[in-house]
């Protein structure tokens, strides 16, 4: 079903967990699922890519307002609209999460919602990540908020950080202003990245939730933040989804848990991808 790809530059890892689940879907409607160690499924599930208003890394809203959500093994749910209807409007979202100005809905690692609504300053959003937002107060720093893998947000204080110095955004990573990179693992802890795989000056060419092409090459972060350097050689994303991406031959690679890339061969080349998640 699939192979990996290169050795991954770093300690090894036989850790599990979720943290980089996600879909895509065909032209034609087929949703196809990546579970958290980069397996496809192809579950029966249908959405024409114009009927989604809103994506995730790892939930779509319909323009009926439901919501379904993916799970670490790659297991649908739509959500009972009794239960949880996505707002009318949605501000902003990230790959578990979305939000109003009011709330912001969360998904856990099995594909369960919960709404918290005691987050302030949801109108002063200022950045968006995958599994993470930041927002600009009237005074002082800004302030940090991560989703972990169980659905929790919470702010982050991170010794030497203002967040409003985040430039650049993906899912479980962002750079500063001055060139530093920072990681999330699957709690929704962060920190700065210290090592030599991406120094101050790395020029980032294209990213995804869990990857990064630069100018060093592919680097990857596993679900508890680690940094490594993945041999892949010079071709480069034509679409990219949250944890896979395809090249110019229609070939599909997944980052997994772990860090590693795969070439997922069970569908083959997929041709061109109708809508890929965040």
């Amino acid at each position: 079903m699939k192979y990996l790809l290169g050795m991954v530059l770093s300690l090894g890892v036989t850790f599990s967990g979720a943290f980089a689940q996600s879909y895509l879907i065909r032209p034609n409607g087929v949703v196809l699922t990546i579970d958290a160690k980069g397996f496809m499924y192809n579950l029966n599930q249908f959405i024409l890519p114009y009927m989604v208003t809103t994506k995730g890394g790892q939930f779509y809203i319909n323009d009926k307002r439901q919501i379904t959500t993916i799970d670490e093994d790659g297991f649908f749910y739509r959500i009972d609209k009794k239960e949880f209807e996505a707002p009318r409007k949605v501000d902003f979202s990230g790959a578990n999460y979305f939000s109003d100005k009011d709330s912001v809905w969360t998904i856990d690692r099995k594909g369960v919602m919960y709404q918290e609504k005691e987050i302030k300053d949801l109108g002063r959003v200022e950045k968006t990540g995958g599994r993470f937002f930041t927002v600009k107060p009237r005074r002082g720093d800004g302030l940090l908020y991560t989703i972990s893998d169980f659905g929790k947000v919470e702010r982050m204080i991170v010794d030497g950080l203002n967040p409003n110095d985040v430039a650049a955004t993906g899912g479980c990573w962002f750079t500063t202003t001055n060139g530093d990179l920072y990681t999330l693992d699957s709690t929704g802890l962060v920190s700065r990245y210290g090592g030599s795989l991406f120094p101050r000056g790395t020029k980032i060419t294209k990213a995804g939730g869990n990857y990064l092409f630069t100018n060093r090459g592919l680097i990857t972060i596993n679900a508890k933040g680690e940094v490594s350097l993945v041999a892949f050689g010079t071709a480069q994303p034509q679409s990219m989804g949250y944890n896979y991406f395809t090249v110019s031959d229609n070939s599909l690679y997944v980052v997994d848990h772990l860090g590693a890339v795969w070439k997922n061969e069970a569908f083959g080349n997929l041709g061109s991808l109708g809508m890929t998640s965040l």
